[in-house]
Order: C-alpha cells, then structure tokens, then sequence
C-alpha cells in the first residue's frame, strides 16, 4: 500500500517512523509547506501528492488544524483513505460541511 503524509511536524515524523515498520507499506510519499529534502519521496507541490499515478490508498493528515477539513475534503473527493490528528477539525460547522458530502 502507497501511504501519504500531510504535515512533517511533531505528529507527522511520528506517523512516519510508526508506517516504516508497519508491514505492507510499500511507499510513503509526503508533503509540508516547508520543504524538507531529509525524507525520501517528498512531494513539493500539494497538487502532485493527490496525483493518481502515485497509487496513494491512505493519507495522514497531521497539518496545522485550520487546514484539516481542506484536507479531508479533497481526501474523501477522491475516495480515499484518511486518518487525521486531533483535533479534527476546529469547528461543528467545518464538520457538518464534510458529512454532507
């Protein structure tokens, strides 16, 4: 499975160090606002990480809160897999609007 992570801070190295030894991760692919050249396969442009020839079947988000439901959205537009760090989303507002899709 081709796994990506959205978000390369605290939580983000986290996921990445517990998917390295998770079985049946074949790639994992990232993306942070800030480049980070130290992880292998980084994606710089956020429109490439959603590019359906990376075979991506799940995706972390562990981005800033104010950034989740954007994430999820796009995520779930494309049906896919996501996993994301607390808090979900910063209001009841931004999760009614992602259930109704």
């Amino acid at each position: 499975m081709n796994v990506g992570i959205i978000g390369l801070g605290y939580w983000g190295k986290n996921i990445y160090r517990n998917l390295l030894s998770t079985p049946n991760i074949n790639k994992i692919y990232y993306h942070d606002k800030n480049e980070n050249k130290q992880f292998k396969n980084f994606i710089k442009k956020e429109k490439d990480l959603f590019n359906e020839q990376n075979n991506i079947e799940a995706y972390f988000v562990a981005s800033p809160t104010n950034t989740h439901a954007y994430y999820i959205d796009k995520i779930l537009s494309k049906n896919k897999y996501v996993c994301v760090t607390k808090p979900f989303v910063k209001s009841t507002q931004e999760l009614k609007k992602i259930s109704k899709k």
